[in-house]
């Protein structure tokens, strides 16, 4: 046991003075090893009737324990349970934690397939920060994004929410709404040449409707998957 303890606080000691080889062996340890899960469950005792959780999780053999340890006292973050007959997992749950973390992958971002979920789930935490979980429009959106990270969603809460992609892609219009600002002004008065310039007339038309808020509707969505069907 002494020796195990031992073993930590020397894995410790030498990643806090090689600052510069922490952060991206933690980064590529996630990569490798991590997962950003979201869930959505029924829940009768929640005003909306559903119940959303947010969770970073590492798993490992019981045997390396002590990466998990090293992990958490770097971080300050989680805590490790027993899974299984010889696994851990380091396990963060509260969102003070998961900003946390976060920050970090923000700052030092992962490399693999794994960033697309993470890039995913930070969504998510920031509409759950703003409490839009707890009404019908912000759930659909989480399920929307959720259907988009790897694990996807499960058969019944693809018919508890069959409005999902609706309003997830009124979420990511209204988010590129400055491109009203800059981008089409900017081709106006350098005008494209050739072929693409029929696709940009076609784009300052999805941008109309968008300002008319028509995509808040499912007619405008409809309107405007027409436009882009024709485009190049």
């Amino acid at each position: 046991m002494n020796e195990k303890i031992l073993l930590e606080d020397v894995m410790i000691q030498t990643c806090t003075e090689k600052n510069k080889i922490e952060s991206p062996w933690i980064t590529g340890f996630f990569d490798g090893e991590g997962s950003f899960v979201v869930c959505v469950v029924k829940d009768n005792k929640r005003g909306i009737g559903w119940r959303t959780t947010l969770n970073i999780k590492i798993g490992l053999h019981e045997k390396d324990r002590a990466i998990l340890e090293l992990i958490k006292k770097l971080l300050g973050v989680g805590r490790i349970y027993k899974k299984g007959h010889q696994g851990v997992e380091l396990n963060v749950q509260s969102l003070k934690e998961i900003e946390k973390l976060i920050e970090f992958f923000s700052k030092y971002r992962l490399i693999t397939k794994k960033n697309a979920d993470f890039l995913l789930f930070e969504k998510i935490f920031v509409l759950m920060k703003n409490k839009e979980h707890l009404t019908v429009k912000g759930l659909n959106k989480i399920v929307g994004l959720k259907e988009k990270m790897n694990l996807g969603i499960s058969p019944d809460l693809k018919k508890a929410f069959p409005d999902r992609s609706f309003w997830l892609c009124s979420y990511k219009i209204s988010a590129s709404l400055d491109i009203e600002t800059k981008i089409v002004p900017f081709f106006q008065k350098y005008p494209i040449q050739g072929v693409k310039s029929l696709d940009f007339q076609d784009f300052c038309k999805v941008v109309e409707l968008i300002k008319e808020k028509r995509h808040l509707t499912k007619e405008g969505l409809e309107q405007i998957s027409k436009i882009k069907t024709g485009m190049n």
